[in-house]
């Protein structure tokens, strides 16, 4: 087609220089005409296409699109995951556990208590006196070059 088209467009120019210069016979203005509108088709056929290409539609389906507008089945999936979980035996990780023994007797120990004020001891309600609920110690361990000590704290 190309070539066709390329030799149609050659035989229009030079029809259409002889007509400048001399002027056409009718059989000459015949084939022009037919030249002139074969070149014609060809040229709206290459239009078309290329509208077509341009505008046409086209496949826009990508991987995994299907599945952007399913927030109904990820939440019923979420909730199936967590009624699965509440019967299945609890597989997370473990707590770290603290050491919880206490430090070597041979460890000389240094008591600090940390007490409120007498004058912050008198209820303000019945003027008595009041007493300590509970308590709490802590113990940490303490190097010092030679020495070894463990501060215990009572609050």
């Amino acid at each position: 087609m190309k070539l066709n088209s390329e030799h149609a467009t050659k035989k229009i120019e030079l029809l259409m220089q002889k007509h400048a210069e001399q002027g056409l016979s009718a059989s000459e203005k015949d084939t022009l005409i037919a030249l002139q509108t074969v070149h014609l088709g060809f040229l709206e056929e290459q239009f078309r296409l290329a509208k077509h290409k341009l505008f046409a539609s086209q496949n826009e389906a990508h991987p995994g699109q299907g599945d952007l507008f399913n927030e109904v089945e990820e939440i019923a999936e979420l909730e199936q995951v967590k009624a699965d979980s509440e019967y299945a035996p609890e597989q997370q990780k473990k707590k770290r556990k603290r050491n919880t023994k206490p430090f070597a007797e041979h460890i000389t120990r240094e008591v600090i208590v940390h007490d409120i004020d007498e004058a912050d001891k008198v209820c303000n309600c019945c003027q008595g006196e009041m007493h300590c609920m509970g308590k709490d110690v802590t113990e940490k361990l303490v190097f010092v070059p030679a020495t070894t000590k463990s501060p215990r704290s009572y609050f």
